[in-house]
């Protein structure tokens, strides 16, 4: 049996045997990643094309598409040492963060530490992103920035469905991390992570590995996580919300959760930098996160293909939910989606990742098999209410 947790310190001043035996399954938040459960309606996280207002220091590698043949990853270096430089260059923007609660035991209403865990700070303006469960009960929260300094944040807005979060601070002299294009990683890239396991005591903490692979599916419970990284860079209680960082020095993940048993060993997940930047756009501009609603329903897990009916090579089968935008368009219960705008689908998760590139009002060309005739529909998409 498989523990997946969350990798949070529930107070490292308690003890360390107390921080092992406290460790609970991992909350990634509410539903499947960009917006759909499992026997739920689809609401996947918009594309966010619209860059006018983006987050100032938010920046995308875009020297080359992903599948160029001359595409290359230039680690940054320090003679032959390139975590030395990458921890100098991003651990001064990742910061400590401190969730303090209240308590009605024996003290009541007496402060205590509901949790420490990591942040990186984005913005010169003094955002910081971390993750949701990292924030979730806090009345209060400190941030303990690379050079001693404690500051009070103030909570922008949260996002469960990607377990991100957003802070902000008032403070000068900050060093911002860059983003790099999560979508242009490759399995065995150097991926370093840094954070601050176990609480302050091992603040700035840095481990190394590599990207184990990209566009993992995890489930915990009732729960389906899609599109995660996953590295063999140690990921530890305290690290969620820290920096996953590619070989230039730049931030392609923010650490979420890990694996742990007795078989397992070296299976850390973190959040993509480009689900990041788009959700901390609109947490910055909106506070809160604008998705697309396709308005179908799906039962079964998000990345195994279901059985499908008789003559039916491919596609995922769907009931369709009243008053959605792929109900308007006419698609029925039992059809089978086969493409969207030409892109072949094979599985939930890829239904979702293809919807998750488009925003609200975009229309989607959707090829759906019904009763082994294929029927073609435009669907535009909706916003998702706030309990579909």
């Amino acid at each position: 049996m498989y523990n997946y947790e969350e990798p949070r310190n529930n107070s490292f001043r308690r003890g360390l045997n107390n921080v092992i035996h406290t460790m609970i399954g991992v909350v990634l938040g509410g539903v499947i990643v960009l917006g759909l459960v499992k026997s739920g309606e689809t609401g996947i996280n918009s594309g966010y094309k619209n860059t006018a207002n983006q987050v100032n220091s938010v920046t995308v590698n875009r020297s080359a598409p992903a599948n160029a043949a001359t595409e290359s990853t230039q680690a940054v270096t320090t003679g032959d040492q390139p975590v030395v430089t990458i921890a100098a260059k991003v651990g001064p923007a990742v910061v400590g963060i401190d969730n303090t609660g209240t308590t009605s035991d024996s003290h009541p209403w007496a402060p205590v530490t509901g949790g420490m865990g990591s942040g990186v700070i984005f913005d010169q303006r003094g955002y910081i992103v971390t993750n949701n469960h990292v924030v979730t009960g806090a009345s209060k929260l400190m941030v303990n920035l690379s050079d001693g300094r404690k500051i009070a944040a103030k909570l922008v807005g949260t996002d469960e469905r990607t377990d991100l979060a957003v802070l902000k601070i008032a403070a000068d002299n900050l060093t911002v991390a860059q983003f790099g294009d999560s979508d242009k990683l490759k399995v065995g890239e150097l991926a370093v992570a840094i954070g601050n396991p176990l609480g302050e005591d091992y603040y700035g903490s840095v481990t190394a590995g590599i990207i184990s692979a990209t566009r993992r599916t995890v489930s915990v419970g009732e729960q389906q996580y899609i599109d995660l990284l996953q590295t063999d860079a140690a990921i530890n209680p305290g690290n969620s919300g820290g920096a996953l960082v590619n070989g230039e020095g730049k931030v392609v993940g923010i650490n979420s959760v890990k694996i742990s048993g007795n078989q397992v060993e070296g299976m850390g997940f973190a959040i993509p930098s480009n689900t990041v930047k788009r959700v901390i756009t609109d947490l910055v501009n909106n506070g809160k996160v604008s998705r697309p609603w396709l308005g179908v329903i799906y039962q079964g897990d998000a990345g195994v293909q279901q059985p499908l009916p008789k003559g039916v090579d491919y596609g995922v089968q769907v009931n369709v939910s009243a008053k959605g935008p792929a109900h308007a368009a006419g698609m029925q219960d039992g059809d089978v989606i086969q493409s969207i705008n030409g892109e072949k689908i094979t599985d939930f998760a890829t239904l979702q990742r293809v919807v998750f590139n488009h925003k609200v009002k975009d229309k989607l060309a959707i090829s759906v098999n019904r009763g082994n005739k294929q029927v073609k529909l435009t669907v535009v998409l909706g916003e998702m209410p706030t309990n579909p």
